[in-house]
C-alpha cells in the first residue's frame, strides 16, 4: 500500500485560487449556476481563512456563495461566514418580521416563495440552499399552493 500524505489546506495557500477555480466549475456544473470570475478579494479572503474542514470546507463555503450570488462576479458580500465570522451580528431591528403575527406554517410557505424568486424558480437550487429533498419540495409546493410564474 502507498501512502500519500497532503498537507492540510492552510499550509498551501497558494493552492487556494487554482482550487477555488476548479470548485467554482464543478458547483456550477451541480447546481446551474452562473459564476464567471472570482473576485481578487474573495481569493485574498479565502487565503486568509485556516480552513479547519479542509478542501471540503472551501467546497461547501464557495457552493453557498455561488447560491447567494445575483451576477457572474463572485464577490466577497457572498461569504458571510467569513467577513462578519458572527462577531457583530445585525441587531434584532435589521432582521424583518411581518407586522402581524402569523403561524409557523404561513412563514415556511413565505419563506420558500422568497427562495424560489431568489433562485429564478430554479428548484434543483431551491432544495440546495434550503437543504430539503426535491420531494419534500414539491409536497410543500402542493401543500400551499405555490405554483411557478407563467413565462411569457
Amino acid at each position: 500500500m502507498v501512502r500519500i500524505e497532503v498537507p492540510p489546506l492552510r499550509e498551501r495557500k497558494e493552492d487556494i485560487a487554482a482550487l477555488a477555480e476548479y470548485l467554482i466549475d464543478k458547483i456550477n456544473k451541480d447546481l446551474d449556476g452562473g459564476i464567471r470570475r472570482i473576485d481578487p478579494d474573495v481569493i485574498q479572503i479565502l487565503q486568509n481563512y485556516d480552513f479547519p474542514g479542509n478542501v471540503r470546507e472551501l467546497e461547501n463555503i464557495l457552493r453557498h456563495a455561488v447560491v447567494m450570488a445575483k451576477g457572474v462576479l463572485l464577490l466577497p458580500e457572498y461569504l458571510p461566514a467569513l467577513t462578519d465570522k458572527g462577531e457583530n451580528p445585525p441587531p434584532i431591528s435589521a432582521y424583518r418580521f411581518p407586522e402581524e403575527l402569523v403561524s409557523l406554517e404561513e412563514m415556511e410557505r413565505r419563506y420558500i416563495l422568497h427562495a424560489l424568486q431568489k433562485t429564478g424558480w430554479k428548484k434543483k437550487l431551491t432544495c440546495h440552499f434550503l437543504k430539503i429533498a426535491r420531494t419534500t419540495l414539491d409536497r410543500k409546493l402542493e401543500l400551499y399552493g405555490i405554483k411557478a410564474p407563467k413565462r411569457d
